[in-house]
């Protein structure tokens, strides 16, 4: 630490206000302990507002973290499929096996990500676990294209990527045999590298 005797103070608060420039230095030694001891107080209570505002996405909600897709396939389809939390927010990870464009985006954009995963029984077949993400709003637009590009986005989630998708379950949707695909409303998607 620089250390300044009172003589050298005086002097530089008297050249200061003749205008004379000191170097950053000089200029530190003048500042006053009780000064120093505010600002960093000021800036320690404002740090947690300034963490807040650099947050990139923040999901209200409590996160299921027991229950991945195939479980949640297995509850859809049992007699206790009424039991799915329909406040959680699920993170479930999977292989995009199909995407779908519902309504464009003029109209309030909504579409559907088909997640697929398997499972080996023995070694000549294997059990597919699915489920839909349903993604609305603007902001999912870029990831799924209408139609082929010739210069993808690179927002958009590819057929095949593996991706882990956040949202609240919100119904199942059943095909011709009876099998009932849980529907997820969707807060977050991401390409996994």
């Amino acid at each position: 630490m620089l250390s300044v005797r009172k003589n050298d103070t005086e002097r530089h608060r008297k050249a200061l206000k003749r205008g004379i420039i000191f170097s950053a230095r000089e200029k530190n030694a003048l500042l006053n302990p009780h000064v120093e001891l505010l600002l960093f107080f000021i800036l320690f209570l404002l740090f947690p507002l300034i963490a807040a505002a650099a947050e990139p996405l923040l999901i209200e909600g409590s996160i299921a973290p027991e229950m991945d897709l195939k479980e949640l396939f297995l509850t859809v389809n049992s007699p206790d499929a009424a039991s799915v939390d329909q406040e959680a927010i699920f993170a479930l990870d999977g292989v995009v096996s199909a995407r779908e464009i519902l309504q464009p985006s003029e109209a309030g954009f909504i579409g559907l990500l088909e997640l697929t995963i398997g499972e080996w029984q023995g070694l000549e077949s294997v059990t597919a676990y699915r489920c839909y993400i349903q993604l609305e709003g603007e902001r999912f637009s870029a990831l799924i294209p209408e139609g082929r590009q010739r210069n993808p986005d690179p927002r958009e989630i590819p057929l095949n990527a593996s991706v882990i998708a956040f949202g609240r379950y919100i119904g199942y949707s059943e095909d011709a045999d009876g099998a009932r695909y849980p529907v997820l409303l969707g807060e977050a998607v991401r390409v996994l590298k």
